[in-house]
Formats: C-alpha cells, sequence, structure tokens
C-alpha cells in the first residue's frame, strides 16, 4: 500500500504497511537509494506497527526538483511531512547512512516530535574537530585515488571509496552490490 502525496509541489512516493492505529515506525533510506532498501524490514516490522518508508525527492518513485537544493533540512521536511500524514503520534525513526543525517537534522528541526530513533550505519562526528580531520583526510584521498581531472572518473572513485569505507566485514556482498550500483546510477 502506499501513502503518495505532494511536498511542495514534488510528488512524494510513501510505504505505508500495518495497523492504521499502532505505534509509527518511519525509515529513511540512504543516499543513492530509496525505499525499496527496505523491502525485508518492511513486511516484517507491518506485522505488528505501522511502518512508512518515503522515496525522498530526487530518489526511487519520488519526483524530482532540479531547482530544489536537496539539503538535510529540506529531507527532514519531507521525512515530517510524511509522519503527519501517518498520524499515530511520535514516529520511532529509523535512518540508514545518509537517512540517519537527515533524522538528525530532524531532531533539530522537530525537537520532541520523535518517539526513539535507530541509526543503521549513519556517520556522524561526536565533535568539530573529527570533522575538520575528516574532510582533510578525505580530500587526499580522493586525490590520491583518481589524481586526473576527469570528472566521471573522480565521481566513480569518490564512489568506490565512500563504500570501501562505508562497509565492514559482514557487510553481505549482494548488498554491498546492490548500494554500487544504486549510488553509480543515480544522477
Amino acid at each position: 500500500m502506499s501513502m503518495d502525496f505532494f511536498f511542495e509541489n514534488i510528488p512524494v512516493h510513501c510505504q505505508d504497511m500495518g495497523p492504521t492505529t499502532g505505534p509509527v515506525l518511519l525509515f529513511i533510506h540512504g543516499l543513492g537509494c530509496d525505499s525499496s532498501i527496505w523491502r525485508l524490514q518492511l513486511p516484517y516490522f507491518a506485522n505488528r506497527y505501522r511502518v512508512i518508508a518515503p522515496d525522498l525527492p530526487g530518489f526511487g518513485r519520488s519526483g524530482k526538483a532540479p531547482e530544489q537544493a536537496y539539503s538535510l533540512a529540506f529531507f527532514a521536511r519531507v521525512v515530517n511531512a510524511a509522519a503527519e500524514r501517518a498520524g499515530g503520534g511520535r514516529p520511532l525513526l529509523i535512518g540508514h547512512s545518509m537517512g540517519f543525517a537527515v533524522l538528525r537534522q530532524f531532531l533539530m528541526l522537530y525537537p520532541g516530535k520523535a518517539y526513539a530513533v535507530c541509526n543503521v550505519d549513519g556517520f556522524f562526528f561526536r565533535n568539530p574537530a573529527q570533522a575538520m580531520a575528516y574532510a582533510k583526510w578525505k580530500g587526499l584521498s580522493d586525490l590520491a585515488r583518481c589524481p586526473t581531472g576527469d570528472t566521471a572518473m573522480r565521481r566513480k572513485a569518490a564512489i568506490e571509496a565512500f563504500l570501501d569505507y562505508s562497509f565492514y566485514g559482514k557487510t553481505p556482498e549482494a548488498v554491498r552490490q546492490e548500494v554500487r550500483e544504486r549510488l553509480l546510477a543515480a544522477d
């Protein structure tokens, strides 16, 4: 079932499963993914909870708005719109990768609006010094991986570096390949 809606004139596809009166679990996908990345989790949790999983604008079956800056704040506002349409009180937010950054932005914009949060491989810094050290390391790493000026090659090298950094030893190869293909296909 879907709970599609418009947000600032952009069509947003949103999966909606489970009892309409149950507590709400709201799943937020990561970069290059869409709500289908949760295909195993949604039916499992829909037995007891209402599960909502939007495709953020620019991803999956949602519309694209080239003039819109796809910021974390923009995505957090989309998540809020999905939560409001679902009703059911304060949702438990589950964010994967970039979805966790969106979730954190949601918490800043809407304090007290979430019941709880779950981080699924989300990246965050505990303090500003970590962020500065990472930015310096990443710049050097990107240059070392692909010193050419070719934009497509640099993009592919950056995606591969991101994936190498993101996955850990227990990530199944099929999942790695699916995410790699999605990121390479994203515009």
